[in-house]
């Protein structure tokens, strides 16, 4: 088993679709949570984890112009894309560097906020302490840690789809087995707690995608079906059904009313102050 196992969800078109969705989606329904966390104008952040960069854009507008948000990806696609982005929306105060999540060679007590969004679940349980205690070392004393994650073994659809089940059970098996964990949500609090975090607060939702975005956005586990024919988790005829059965969901979604119900988990941590004992 690798001790770094590299990132499962292959960039294209569609998956940055997905990431649009999901980030329109944080900005409308966690508006309350970014406020507390400290995403607010001024704030200098970290997006570690950033991937194409379709978060830090939403946070790059929210911060203005007199803060700031440096966007870390290990990907090189990713960062191309990144900044890509930036210079298309003329987001002044954004960069972008490609780095890993653990040593992201950012300045040690110069952040205001870390953002670390859908990241924990890809890395193993090692490397998930590595960028956490990273993090912590990243902000200013009092400064917060913004981590969101998901438990994808409580993913379901409406109407069940026993194919769909099946190649959601496929990629948490192939995550399971490199030794990561895709049901890492619900432990955000503690595995923050660990590293020296305090003043945790916990926060969950169910994201219900409306049926229009179904129609047009795949699963994460469909990015990763390369990924898990590597791994010996799927052959290309599992990709066929695979795909067969989501082409089938999304051209009923609207006529049949369809869901997916994904759940996602927040945590807001704080970096200890200057004078904490």
């Amino acid at each position: 088993m690798s001790h770094n196992p590299t990132y499962s969800l292959a960039l294209s078109e569609g998956e940055i679709g997905r990431y649009r969705f999901m980030a329109q989606v944080a900005r409308q329904t966690e508006a309350e949570q970014w406020v507390k966390a400290g995403f607010v104008p001024g704030a200098n952040v970290a997006d570690i984890g950033c991937g194409p960069g379709l978060v830090l854009a939403e946070l790059a507008d929210v911060i203005g112009t007199s803060g700031s948000v440096v966007g870390i990806d290990r990907g090189a696609a990713e960062i191309q894309t990144v900044l890509k982005l930036i210079s298309d929306q003329g987001l002044t105060n954004a960069s972008a560097r490609e780095a890993t999540a653990w040593d992201t060679g950012i300045e040690a007590g110069s952040i205001d906020v870390v953002n670390l969004r859908h990241v924990l679940a890809h890395n193993t349980a090692e490397n998930q302490r590595r960028i956490l205690a990273h993090a912590l070392d990243l902000l200013r004393p009092g400064g917060s840690l913004y981590a969101v994650d998901v438990d994808l073994t409580t993913s379901r659809t409406d109407p069940p789809s026993e194919i769909l089940s099946e190649m959601n059970s496929r990629y948490l098996a192939h995550l399971f087995d490199s030794g990561r964990d895709p049901s890492v949500g619900p432990k955000l609090g503690s595995l923050a707690s660990s590293v020296g975090f305090c003043e945790v607060q916990r926060f969950a939702d169910i994201v219900i995608p409306p049926p229009p975005v179904l129609a047009g956005v795949r699963p994460a586990a469909w990015a990763a079906r390369q990924a898990m024919i590597d791994s010996g988790h799927a052959t290309a005829d599992d990709v066929d059904r695979w795909d067969r059965a989501l082409t089938t969901f999304a051209n009923t979604a609207v006529t049949e009313n369809r869901a997916a119900f994904i759940a996602s988990f927040m945590v807001i941590a704080r970096k200890p102050a200057a004078n904490s004992s």
